[in-house]
């Protein structure tokens, strides 16, 4: 017959063959986001600065996990995250936490809008490309989780959801090990012994 699939169980298969599809493209995105922060702090920071920043002792410069820049004119600043980090879809289907970074900037910075940039400045160029390939991506995991959870709910055992779908056992199967009870190992030769068993039948 095979084990029921609960609810939980349908969440967990779906995630996970969601996030095995789409993970290495979505710290991609990650890691574009981190890359350009990492411009906009260059710029607005010179090297020289950036050194004297750094030989500063602990305490004398506030340090701040994102930074507020405004990509372009007509649109309002955004907070962009040193690591890359993202919301939403993008970041549901990374396989680990992003590690937080922190940089060392003027208090002035720290708060509102430390950059601003002209529609024809190449980082706007940048900037846009990167949140259009998020959009996409964004786009392209909601659509496999629909299609995914469709395909999952439409059973309801693990044992049919793999002969339907061959694929997605690597995702599935455990949860059948899992749902058997694990059962302590019965010393039999020693109760047959104690009863006096196999007899023919019950008296």
């Amino acid at each position: 017959m095979g084990t029921k699939l609960t609810n939980w169980m349908r969440e967990a298969i779906v995630k996970a063959v969601v996030a095995h599809r789409f993970a290495d493209a979505a710290l991609e995105i990650v890691q574009k986001r981190a890359a350009l922060a990492a411009k906009v702090y260059d710029d607005l920071y010179s090297e020289a600065d950036r050194k004297k920043m750094a030989a500063l002792p602990n305490g004398w410069l506030p340090e701040d996990y994102d930074i507020g820049v405004q990509f372009g004119a007509g649109r309002g600043y955004e907070n962009l995250p040193f690591n890359g980090s993202l919301y939403g879809k993008v970041s549901s289907v990374l396989p680990d936490p992003i590690d937080r970074v922190t940089r060392r900037m003027a208090y002035h910075h720290t708060r509102g809008c430390a950059r601003v940039y002209e529609p024809d400045e190449a980082i706007v160029a940048e900037y846009n490309s990167i949140a259009a390939a998020a959009q996409s991506l964004s786009d392209e995991i909601e659509t496999a989780q629909r299609q995914a959870t469709a395909a999952v709910s439409s059973v309801s055992t693990i044992k049919r959801l793999i002969e339907v779908w061959p694929g997605i056992e690597p995702f599935a199967a455990k949860y059948e090990d899992e749902a058997k009870p694990n059962l302590p190992a019965l010393p039999t030769a020693q109760l047959n012994a104690l009863f006096k068993l196999p007899v023919s039948e019950a008296a």
